[in-house]
């Protein structure tokens, strides 16, 4: 027995009969600080599926909190439920239950989720090192490959007597520069170097990243965790006569770290395992994902996903590769969010960070 959950919120299911005519929910919903709620449904594709994503639709959600409030939630896409109120928010030190009623009338809820308060970062920084990841070919052989790079890590703190649970999202701008040779509109006969600023968007750790505190001086505190690794490449051969190679300028780190519950915790840990026992004799079986929902007309019926309510708070910094383990850093007070992908000629862009 097997699931796969893909970063598009899917969750492939293996029943232990193959050929099953089951249907299981994926609920994946959450409330954050300040935003309104959000859900996504879909069904859980069996063996014989293409793997497609099979959205619930029609269904009715609604969330409730701990102060009487009730709001209804409508289809904004397909499986996609958004509240009918936008004015209607998480609010700190709230607690609040999702409900999905789907077409065959099968009614799910959540385990009630209290939105609490927000960690203190302590550091957020980089480390420099080189790494070798082993490339599996086509005809299925290893071959090493030599990284280097950094290692961004973060620690932080929140004034708790007891442990705190956290989920972390890194996002990452690459900024990238290349020289080209354009055209000389004063001098046609001319030629002149301008420069190319490029930029991705990209996430650095795994959608399952969570971590627990332990105590110390400052109350309950997380030392170090790894978000991820920024690679540096630099590759002379893709330069033609007219663009330079591309050359990384900097890497912009925002780094999300949300307050979550244990139960909330134990869903995302309990993914991580699954997807990371690659290496084990015995994988983890699926029942031992722990979703904190549940079906209320009958307890048999199987359910996947979370529920989970947040405080969130973010966290920036720039980080510039001089050359082998040497690196600059910069803080950034404000960052835009998802600034996506581009390029432009002549001047960077308003959100670019200069070293």
């Amino acid at each position: 027995m097997f699931i796969m959950l893909l970063s598009s919120c899917k969750e492939v299911y293996y029943p232990d009969e193959i050929i099953s005519n089951e249907k299981i929910p994926v609920i994946l919903g959450s409330i954050n600080e300040g935003k309104p709620p959000e859900a996504q449904l879909s069904w859980a594709a069996d063996y014989e599926q293409n793997q497609l994503t099979s959205y619930i639709q029609d269904a009715l959600v609604w969330i409730t909190d701990d102060a009487g409030s009730y709001e209804m939630m409508e289809e904004t896409a397909r499986g996609k439920y958004a509240p009918v109120n936008e004015n209607f928010v998480g609010i700190m030190g709230r607690t609040y239950t999702l409900h999905v009623e789907t077409p065959e009338e099968n009614l799910y809820e959540s385990t009630p989720e209290r939105i609490s308060s927000t960690a203190r970062l302590d550091s957020l920084f980089a480390v420099a090192v080189d790494r070798t990841r082993y490339i599996r070919t086509e005809s299925g052989n290893l071959f090493p490959r030599e990284e280097e790079g950094l290692d961004v890590m973060l620690s932080l703190n929140k004034e708790s007597d007891s442990t705190c649970y956290f989920k972390f999202k890194t996002d990452v701008l690459t900024e990238i520069v290349y020289s080209i040779v354009i055209e000389d509109t004063l001098n046609p006969d001319s030629l002149m170097v301008d420069t190319l600023y490029e930029w991705t968007s990209s996430v650095l750790d795994d959608f399952y990243s969570v971590r627990f505190t332990h105590s110390g001086l400052s109350g309950q505190v997380i030392p170090e965790h790894n978000t991820g690794f920024l690679e540096f490449i630099y590759d002379p051969w893709l330069a033609t006569a007219v663009k330079s190679a591309p050359l990384i300028y900097g890497w912009v780190v925002s780094a999300h770290v949300y307050t979550v519950s244990g139960n909330v915790y134990q869903y995302y840990n309990s993914v991580a395992e699954q997807l990371e026992a690659s290496d084990r004799i015995f994988a983890p079986v699926p029942s031992q994902i722990k979703s904190n929902l549940y079906c209320v007309n009958n307890i048999d019926n199987k359910v996947m996903g979370v529920f989970e309510a947040s405080s969130e708070i973010v966290f920036h910094k720039a980080f510039q590769w001089i050359e082998s383990g040497i690196f600059i850093s910069k803080d950034v007070d404000n960052f835009p969010e998802n600034p996506g992908n581009g390029s432009v000629e002549g001047e960077p862009p308003d959100f670019w960070i200069t070293f």
